[in-house]
């Protein structure tokens, strides 16, 4: 795997993450599906996806960052969303649309159809509106954890399912939990993806093959001010995240996968 070291080559942009956009605050639920932290409020994207639109910021495809790093890319950020939550359709989708931007909406294959996540014929709408679908996986599983023909697989066929049910190319995938390895990497450039993204928090994005794109997970606690300093590219945004990530991967080494998911869930208060 060759990875360039000279960041002068590598565009500074932000890469947005968000996965569920609400009526009903995640954090008034007795029993939540997800973290809080995953969570805003259609009044809060709305204002954020406007602030983008008013401040002549260009939605990019992650295609166009990884096809042209060295492009301007100045005034321009990605935004995406992980799992396919039915609330990106409902609540998102309205919201981009009508002010011309575009996304990346990573699914979880095997949660298609299911309770609370889209379905086919909403992918299939969103994706000929120019919102690209790729992959979260099949099972969501961290992908660092399974065995390595686990990997291929869950690689392999949720690229195939995407790419056969809306007859366009799968690329990029999101790993689950913002877990990878070496041997996820080599997997996924041998399946035919050019990029994995994280949940590291960073402006800077290390090429290769596959390329790492690390993003910004968006909350409902983050308001204009901040947020305009995030798209901004400013590093003093992101210190808190940074940090709280590198506390969290600590975390997780010390107590065992299991052991953190447990805790996690009781935290946050969230439902099997």
């Amino acid at each position: 795997m060759t990875r360039s070291s000279n960041h002068n080559k590598m565009p500074k942009i932000p890469i947005l993450m968000y996965h569920q956009v609400l009526d009903l605050p995640e954090r008034n639920k007795k029993i939540r599906n997800t973290s809080p932290l995953y969570c805003l409020s259609v009044g809060n994207f709305s204002a954020q996806m406007q602030y983008v639109v008013e401040n002549g910021y260009r939605s990019l495809s992650l295609k166009d960052i990884i096809d042209d790093p060295a492009r301007n890319h100045q005034k321009s950020l990605a935004i995406t969303f992980d799992d396919g939550w039915s609330n990106n359709y409902t609540n998102a989708f309205p919201i981009l649309e009508r002010l011309g931007l575009t996304a990346t909406l990573f699914v979880i294959t095997g949660s298609i159809g299911n309770e609370q996540h889209m379905g086919w014929a909403q992918l299939k709408q969103m994706n000929e509106a120019g919102i690209s679908i790729q992959s979260h996986g099949v099972s969501h599983k961290p992908l660092s954890l399974l065995g390595s023909d686990d990997i291929v697989d869950e690689l392999e066929r949720s690229k195939k399912e995407i790419e056969d049910h809306l007859d366009s190319p799968v690329i990029f995938f999101s790993a689950p939990h913002g877990m990878i390895d070496q041997r996820v990497l080599d997997a996924a450039r041998s399946i035919g993806y050019k990029a994995i993204c994280t949940s590291e928090p960073g402006f800077r994005h290390p090429y290769g093959e596959p390329a790492i794109l690390k993003r910004i997970n968006i909350s409902n606690g983050c308001q204009i001010p901040e947020f305009g300093q995030i798209v901004k590219g400013n590093r003093m945004a992101i210190l808190m995240p940074v940090l709280a990530k590198k506390i969290k991967n600590v975390i997780k080494k010390l107590l065992g996968w299991d052991n953190y998911r447990r805790i996690y869930r009781l935290r946050y208060r969230i439902g099997e």
